[in-house]
């Protein structure tokens, strides 16, 4: 009888601290993406252990098959989230240019390049000039703009839009960071 009281107490003294253990252990999500074939990449990293996730899309399935064997160029999203014990946390930015070009509308507009297109297209993503990053996102959005029936005026916001809001790309944010705690409101307790 005795033996059995230690055997329970070890069995729960071993829950205890691995209960402890998995609060105080930090979880993180991370989001990243292929710039050239835009193959979306999750990384979940959970005591210390990383978890990838990759997820094919119309854009990254084509891009495999045109150009077999291309070495992946992953660029990080703009969000991360974090949990640790009782604590959440967002961060969020600008994240890379790429991720604010549709997989799609990328696939629609590479597949009617040439080589040297594509380089310059992707050099106009990876320079630091934001300039730069609009002549690349009109580049791109300009055959969807004429397949669709819209117009880049329209897209915008300009005249005829149906809100003040963009329609095709989303404007470069800065940098924000929300917390949110496990901790009830005023009204709660």
């Amino acid at each position: 009888m005795r033996r059995r009281k230690r055997r329970i107490l070890i069995g729960v003294g071993v829950l205890v601290v691995l209960g402890v253990l998995c609060l105080l252990t930090p979880y993180t999500r991370r989001h990243y993406t292929c710039l050239r074939c835009r193959l979306n990449k999750t990384v979940e990293t959970y005591w210390g252990i990383e978890r990838v996730t990759e997820t094919p899309n119309e854009c990254s399935q084509w891009y495999l098959a045109a150009h077999p064997g291309h070495e992946h160029d992953w660029k990080k999203s703009s969000c991360t989230f974090e949990w640790r014990a009782f604590t959440r946390r967002w961060s969020c930015g600008s994240g890379h240019p790429v991720f604010h070009v549709i997989p799609e509308v990328q696939k629609m507009y590479l597949s009617t390049c040439t080589g040297e297109q594509v380089e310059a297209w992707f050099a106009l993503l990876e320079s630091k000039d934001r300039q730069d990053h609009q002549k690349a996102y009109d580049l791109a959005y300009e055959p969807y703009w004429r397949w669709s029936g819209g117009s880049k005026q329209r897209a915008a916001g300009g005249a005829g839009a149906p809100s003040g809001v963009a329609a095709g790309v989303e404007p470069v944010t800065d940098e924000f960071a929300a917390e949110m705690k496990d901790v009830p409101y005023e009204d709660e307790k």
